[in-house]
């Protein structure tokens, strides 16, 4: 199943793939439970300029069970992706 996780904080100074690392610590699970993770937005914060940091939304995919246990858990939401519609183009000239 997979999950929304919204409002991950992470240094500025950290990379990237270090955002899996603080999300595992937040929801207290293991490395292992984790299928996959796709970051899904990522915001810059720099209200405090000695502390600036980057906010991330992330879709994290763990089993059902756990993710059931979870769901209830502060900032943590069923992940269900919207589809777009179909972008048509017109022929007639705006003027």
């Amino acid at each position: 199943m997979k999950l929304i996780l919204r409002e991950l904080s992470v240094s500025a100074l950290k990379e990237d793939k270090h955002v899996l690392f603080v999300a595992i610590q937040k929801l207290n699970i293991k490395k292992d439970d984790v299928k996959s993770f796709f970051v899904l937005r990522k915001a810059l914060d720099a209200r405090n300029k000695s502390d600036i940091k980057f906010k991330y939304s992330i879709v994290i995919d763990i089993d059902t069970p756990l993710a059931k246990k979870l769901i209830n858990e502060k900032n943590l939401s069923e992940y269900n992706p919207k589809k777009q519609e179909e972008i048509v183009f017109g022929d007639k000239k705006i003027n």
